[in-house]
């Protein structure tokens, strides 16, 4: 069988054309052996493995995700590498340098499908499936799903992924080994499981261009509303008129008090006469 890193160099090499930067590889390998896909893309892997009914003979299925997986940061494993070890003394393997996974390839897709066709249970942690007893795994179906740290996007990307690369292929070796002691017949599918649809349709979403208004100020900023003529309209004939009726009917309310002021004046200089 041909090493695991050759053959990822020579699939990178000839899907290199393919590539793009919302694509990531995709590595399925199994405990099993099956005989793998004659095309090396994702639409073959997912109806080779998880279409078909052999997907039921494992007891477990796991889906590692790591967003910003990338070809490259596969290629930086080194031979002594636990995780490079393991894939490359699996059964069956096969890589998909260059995948675009579409919503049906989700893993919440994938999930929904397997429970519904093996009656797999869904498992989230090393631990959890530890804590099963051998009673529960016995003839049941099961599926995990583990997440690496993500990778990060910085400009130091190339060194920041040999450390990451490193460290997460030790911890996500240690933890398959791990639950192939509890499933011994497993396929573990190792992705960037976003959906390539939800990137594009986040990164491609059209803004609607401001409309160019036609006309002077009055039209740009609709002075003139229906709303603001009514207003300017009882301000003027209803409101103008009522102060002013108002303003007169103080003015003859006083008049009468200054002439009664008066006539008192006069009727106290009489008296006093």
């Amino acid at each position: 069988m041909v090493g695991f890193r050759q053959s990822l160099l020579a699939a990178a090499f000839a899907h290199a054309v393919h590539a793009s930067v919302h694509s990531s590889p995709l590595i399925a390998w199994s405990s099993l052996s099956r005989p793998t896909p004659a095309q090396s893309t994702a639409d073959a892997v997912f109806e080779h493995w998880m279409h078909s009914g052999e997907v039921c003979d494992f007891d477990a299925v796991i889906l590692v995700n790591q967003q910003g997986l990338h070809t490259s940061d596969l290629r930086t494993l080194t031979p002594s590498s636990p995780l490079f070890q393991l894939i490359n003394s699996a059964a069956s393997t096969i890589q998909v340098p260059s995948a675009q996974l579409s919503v049906e390839q989700s893993r919440e897709t994938v999930t929904n499908d397997l429970s519904r066709r093996c009656g797999s249970r869904l498992l989230y942690s090393v631990s959890e499936a530890h804590g099963l007893h051998k009673e529960d795994i016995y003839g049941n179906k099961f599926i995990v799903n583990l997440n690496a740290p993500a990778m990060g996007l910085s400009g130091n990307r190339r060194q920041q992924m040999d450390v990451v690369v490193t460290l997460t292929g030790s911890q996500l070796a240690g933890e398959i080994e791990g639950l192939s002691s509890a499933f011994p017949k497993h396929l573990v599918i190792y992705s960037d499981w976003q959906p390539t649809h939800s990137v594009l349709t986040r990164q491609e979403a059209p803004v609607a261009p401001s409309k160019k208004v036609v006309g002077g100020i009055l039209k740009h900023y609709q002075l003139l509303s229906p709303g603001l003529i009514i207003s300017l309209f009882l301000s003027i004939f209803v409101l103008i008129p009522v102060v002013l009726v108002g303003i007169q009917a103080l003015s003859s309310i006083k008049s009468p008090v200054r002439l009664d002021g008066k006539m008192l004046a006069e009727y106290r200089q009489k008296k006093n006469q």
